[in-house]
């Protein structure tokens, strides 16, 4: 009908999250979490359908292509084989293991400054498991953002996030200082990597800068991840959610605030490299000092919220 009221998209993509949810909970139980996994992921879309400013102006291909990016980069991570060998698995186990094992480099600095505190062989013999949190979980976030610092001064950091970008925009159809702020975030956190973008930012549309602020909160920065490493977390698990979750904030962004505007950077990664430190030493500085503000916040909120509860 061409008559339809502003809510009836609203109401249809209501009832959708509806079934949506319910057929969550029956293919859990008759299929186990991947059908359940499968539905989920569907009424989360329409549940931000339901939200939308304007539904009809919604670029389904770039949704459609957002969904199949992920499903392809899970399908390679834990499923394409080749004679017996999961290469896509492999390469992410092998960048676990080295992130484990660089993660290990914060304990010299550690257990410089805080001795024994900072050991858990030592920390150990006291009570069991020997882990405390502020001197063995905090250290790496220190680290982890003065080593990032580092890659963004040589411009490493800007090669590898381009490259993500670039593939955003070809498949998704996405602008591209979105796509470039997303990819960003997968290594950067949440305050940082609109820097990349940061000449851009005053000339975004509405849909660009949700884009931008739900890429933030969709995945974690290098230094959480690395509290989640520390604390015994799976680290593939981590790298692939953290790599999947770019194109799922750009699309979900794109369902809520369509674009209806003209972006200054669509179809182009044109990226804007700010270099505000001497050299590589006064960025490893700089890192280590906005990594100290990040953990004393960590440990902040974690004392705050953990009382609440």
């Amino acid at each position: 009908m061409s008559d339809l009221k502003p809510s009836s998209p609203r109401l249809a993509a209501l009832a959708v999250a509806v079934l949506l949810g319910a057929a969550a909970f029956a293919l859990g139980r008759m299929f186990g979490p991947r059908g359940q996994a499968a539905a989920g992921c569907l009424f989360f879309i329409a549940v931000a359908a339901v939200f939308s400013s304007n539904l009809r102006r919604v670029n389904w291909r770039t949704v459609a292509a957002g969904v199949g990016l992920q499903l392809l980069l899970a399908l390679f991570i834990l499923k394409f084989e080749v004679a017996g060998v999961r290469p896509g698995y492999a390469f992410f186990g092998a960048v676990a293991d080295f992130v484990k094992r660089f993660l290990e480099f914060t304990n010299a600095g550690s257990q410089f400054v805080f001795g024994g505190l900072a050991d858990q062989s030592v920390m150990s013999k006291v009570f069991e498991g020997g882990m405390v949190f502020a001197f063995t979980a905090l250290p790496p976030i220190i680290f982890v953002s003065s080593f990032f610092t580092v890659l963004y001064y040589l411009g490493v950091l800007q090669l590898v996030v381009g490259l993500m970008a670039r593939l955003m925009v070809r498949l998704m159809g996405t602008s591209g200082a979105e796509s470039l702020s997303a990819a960003a975030n997968v290594f950067m956190g949440q305050t940082e990597a609109p820097i990349i973008v940061k000449p851009y930012i005053p000339g975004m549309t509405q849909s660009e800068m949700l884009a931008m602020m739900i890429g933030g909160m969709a995945t974690i920065s290098g230094g959480v991840m690395a509290v989640y490493i520390a604390l015994g977390a799976d680290p593939i698990a981590i790298l692939t959610t953290s790599v999947m979750a770019a194109p799922a904030g750009l699309y979900l962004s794109k369902i809520l605030i369509p674009e209806m505007e003209e972006p200054l950077t669509r179809g182009e990664v044109r990226m804007a490299v700010e270099r505000t430190h001497a050299n590589a030493i006064d960025a490893a500085a700089s890192g280590a000092s906005d990594g100290m503000v990040l953990a004393i916040n960590v440990a902040a909120m974690l004392i705050a919220f953990l009382a609440f509860i």
